[in-house]
């Protein structure tokens, strides 16, 4: 069975009245590239913490790997990873150690050995 690397279904975010995200849906394959453009405010921020598990869709579906993921359901955070505008790395520590420290913010499994496949 085939499918893409991560699937958005009909993703939907709303704040009170107001509708972020508006039933996206997106594919992306192994080995390629993509890139999320848009003005301020047009939601882009709001997709990548959809996508990342920091967020959840008010509707909609994402599936990462063969693995389905509704209403928010956390468990795929492990398998994405979201690099920021701006630095969220204290400069005093080692690469080594913010992994340890964001690794244990987000209860990643197997920790140590999870930093150094990273490193």
């Amino acid at each position: 069975m085939r499918y893409s690397l991560i699937a958005l279904k009909g993703i939907k975010k709303t704040f009170g009245l107001f509708e972020a995200l508006k039933g996206i849906n997106l594919e992306f394959s192994t080995g390629k590239f993509a890139t999320i453009v848009g003005r301020n405010g047009a939601g882009k921020s709001t997709l990548l913490k959809i996508m990342a598990g920091l967020m959840a869709p008010s509707v909609g579906e994402i599936t990462i790997n063969g693995s389905t993921f509704k209403n928010g359901s956390g468990m795929h955070r492990e398998d994405m990873g979201v690099v920021a505008h701006q630095a969220c790395i204290y400069p005093s520590l080692s690469a080594y150690a913010n992994l340890l420290f964001y690794g244990k913010l987000f209860s990643v499994k197997e920790l140590k050995n999870r930093v150094k496949e990273v490193l």
